[in-house]
């Protein structure tokens, strides 16, 4: 808009002259700025893919010329073997057949033309854009397929751990219907096993298929607070001392408040886990482009070579984790138009770092 701006208020000046009054025209000098101006916004901005632009122009523009000079060369070499077969030198006889070659060279130029623009264009704009749609879609469905598998692995070996106790109660149980301790304690050990089969298989759901965010404006501030109210017991138990730091404690934003919770809940209770024997939880809340939540712990930290992996569903070195639960928060982030990501220093702690849209 500045250049087009710029290349029209200076080319008025150029009608000055037509009234008589002598001023030289300087309105084609501001031509090449709108031209600079241009190309800049187009190569900085990706108004289009210029890279691709370029060479498909230079290719096309060189099939081009070589059919062009092959066409000229063609007339040129059968019009003098007819004029050499026939011979004739009236030019009005040579322009004659030389137009009826032409004519049948035409055809043939019209058809490498053809094939050159669907072999290097391969159709509109819109069926590229259709196309490239499709294969954004296929390459979706090939990491949800991927993602499926590793759901699937997870899911048989978490399952087979409580299903042990299960089986051995199940087992002894004709023989033991008497003893009611044993019915007792395994009674116990079956509800619990039982409630950890349900809580995978409910995890597992909300990873495999994530409800569609229901968007409404929330207090950040209140979120998190609340979200940490609920740990409040893990936080005195785990003698974990809190510290908060909130730019704005007004703010609202457009979140599906549950989801986040979630996704908070996730992060806060791995970084109650990395410091069993106490430590500090720091949550920053601050403004920069998007909403960025900082939280921070002094915990044991990750492995360099685990962190690229943290994401991926029923990836954990826990023993009683299921890995699932950062899988859950990268998917409810993502839903939300948001990033995440992690830094960790092995021993000294880790920090997650999220961005939510304003």
């Amino acid at each position: 808009m500045i250049s087009s701006f710029l290349v029209l208020a200076f080319s008025i000046l150029d009608f000055i002259a037509n009234y008589n009054i002598p001023f030289f025209p300087i309105g084609y000098i501001p031509v090449s700025a709108y031209l600079i101006i241009t190309t800049i916004g187009i190569i900085r901005h990706q108004l289009m893919d210029i890279q691709i632009v370029i060479q498909k122009s230079l290719i096309y523009t060189l099939l081009i010329s070589i059919i062009t000079i092959f066409y000229l060369i063609s007339i040129y070499a059968t019009e003098h073997i007819l004029q050499s077969m026939f011979g004739y030198k009236s030019l009005i006889i040579s322009m004659i057949s030389a137009t009826f070659i032409a004519l049948i060279f035409i055809p043939l130029r019209n058809f490498i033309q053809y094939f050159i623009e669907k072999t290097l264009f391969k159709g509109s704009y819109m069926q590229i854009t259709k196309e490239n749609e499709l294969l954004r879609q296929e390459i979706t469905q090939s990491e949800r397929i991927k993602s499926i598998a590793i759901l699937a692995s997870g899911m048989a070996h978490e399952i087979k751990n409580p299903l042990t106790p299960i089986k051995t109660f199940s087992e002894q149980l004709p023989s033991r219907l008497d003893d009611k301790e044993f019915l007792l304690k395994f009674s116990r050990i079956i509800n619990k096993e039982v409630d950890r089969i349900d809580n995978l298989v409910q995890e597992l759901l909300n990873f495999a298929k994530p409800s569609p965010p229901q968007i409404k404006k929330t207090n950040i501030h209140q979120l998190i607070e609340q979200t940490l109210d609920f740990l409040n017991n893990e936080i005195i138990r785990h003698k974990i001392n809190l510290n908060t730091s909130f730019e704005n404690k007004n703010l609202l934003i457009n979140i599906d408040s549950q989801q986040i919770k979630q996704a908070l809940l996730n992060i806060f209770l791995n970084a109650i886990d990395a410091m069993p024997d106490g430590g500090i939880l720091r949550i920053d809340l601050h403004i920069k482009e998007s909403l960025v939540i900082e939280i921070s712990d002094t915990g044991c930290g990750i492995n360099p070579k685990d962190l690229p992996y943290i994401f991926d569903p029923f990836f954990t070195k826990k023993d009683h984790g299921t890995g699932l639960g950062l899988s859950i928060t990268y998917e409810i982030i993502k839903n939300h138009n948001g990033k995440i990501f992690a830094e960790s220093i092995l021993g000294k702690g880790t920090t997650f770092r999220i961005e939510l849209p304003l």
